[in-house]
């Protein structure tokens, strides 16, 4: 999952929670601020949930590589207090933060991790096994690739390339958001659990190895009214252009309005003025503002999207799609998701009692992730990597909030 420079991998998962408001804009501070610190650190981490600083002890202290070296040497093996104290140094963190943040846990007169941390072994074999997986769940969508493409021939929107619309709503609603509620909903997976000094999350960490890993798991999204604002990536584009538009309210209401009348036909400035309830030459600012960073093209004083935006003209379509993302979830769940639990009982997260239920928070991404990097490379999703593409290694999508219900 974390490919070539792992710093910009890991911390996009912050804000799959879908907060809104000014809660989403400072998640998304939070994930920017954690995007850049990493760079010279040896895990790659992230949390599934949202995290805050309260000015206690905050998951932002993974960020000192003192704090990183304790955490990784408590998941090796187990630590005195003496040992761990002495890793932490000078970091401004200490071991009963650690405890506190539940990072570590005693057991006897020694100290274990208590989240996921996989070593450079594990994160190995947890990618040698997701890569099983995830070949299994991706294959189950290709043979249903005719019945999924006729359904993308609904929207047929100039210059969108319906593999983008693939990758948004069968990559990233079906397989990503769809798959979190499901594993969640069936007690698969631990959600955010009870409440830590500094928000509601679920922890992972990894140790950083060499070698490239892509995965498209990693999506950043905001609300505000009815639409929503989503990149989807494997984290490692730091183009935020679209959520930064979304931050504002007033701005953000009117987009979204325009963005929808566009995608259901509406073309003129003076049509969009009225769509977002807005005068006219501050639609025709916003709009300007969209077409500078390609997110809608100008012909003859006419404007139409550039990338997916999807309004509920698109629900059968969205729906029918996301149906398909889910019977595939469901089907892989039933076959596989007990033997994954026994493939990695001698990982360390098993061997300090992190329950898999966990655990399986970082082992669902790297499998979905893993095969949207597979239904990309077979040509059913964009390829973000791809020469000539607008959009440099994510993809971004407006759409009426409805749809992912």
């Amino acid at each position: 999952m974390q490919v070539h420079r792992g710093a910009r991998v890991f911390t996009l998962l912050l804000c799959n929670k879908h907060v809104s408001g000014w809660y989403a804009a400072f998640a998304l501070t939070l994930c920017a601020t954690l995007l850049w610190s990493q760079e010279e650190g040896i895990l790659n981490y992230s949390l599934v949930g949202s995290a805050w600083c309260k000015g206690g002890p905050c998951w932002s202290a993974i960020d000192r590589i003192e704090v990183q070296r304790t955490l990784l040497a408590a998941a090796k093996t187990p630590q005195t207090a003496s040992e761990l104290t002495s890793l932490l140094g000078n970091s401004g963190t200490t071991l009963a933060d650690l405890e506190i943040l539940r990072l570590v846990q005693r057991q006897g007169d020694q100290y274990r991790i208590a989240f996921t941390l996989f070593p450079a072994d594990d994160v190995r074999r947890s990618r040698a096994l997701a890569e099983v997986e995830a070949r299994s769940l991706a294959d189950s969508l290709l043979a249903r690739r005719s019945e999924i493409e006729a359904l993308l021939r609904a929207y047929s929107v100039p210059g969108v390339d319906p593999r983008d619309v693939a990758f948004i709503v069968l990559g990233c609603f079906s397989l990503d958001w769809d798959g979190l509620r499901i594993t969640k909903a069936r007690g698969l997976r631990t959600g955010a659990g009870a409440a830590r000094p500094d928000g509601y999350y679920v922890p992972w960490a990894e140790e950083r190895i060499d070698g490239p890993y892509r995965s498209y798991c990693y999506s950043n999204s905001n609300y505000q009214g009815e639409a929503g604002a989503v990149t989807f990536s494997d984290g490692t584009s730091d183009d935020r252009s679209l959520l930064s538009m979304w931050r504002d309210k007033p701005r953000a209401l009117a987009l979204g309005k325009m963005l929808m009348a566009m995608r259901d036909g509406e073309a003129t400035l003076a049509g969009l003025a009225r769509a977002a309830k807005v005068p006219a030459p501050d639609a025709g600012r916003m709009l300007a503002g969209l077409s500078e960073r390609r997110y809608v093209r100008i012909n003859d004083d006419k404007y139409s999207p550039n990338f997916p935006v999807l309004s509920q003209r698109d629900k059968q379509m969205v729906s029918q799609l996301r149906k398909i993302g889910r019977e595939a979830i469901e089907a892989w769940l039933a076959a596989r998701y007990s033997k994954l639990e026994s493939d990695l009982a001698d990982l360390a997260p098993a061997r300090a009692g992190v329950p898999y239920a966990e655990t399986f928070n970082w082992i669902w991404h790297q499998v979905f992730g893993r095969a949207n990097a597979m239904l990309a490379e077979a040509g059913l999703f964009s390829d973000p990597y791809a020469e000539g593409r607008t959009w440099r290694r994510h993809t971004p999508a407006v759409f009426h909030r409805d749809l992912t219900r």
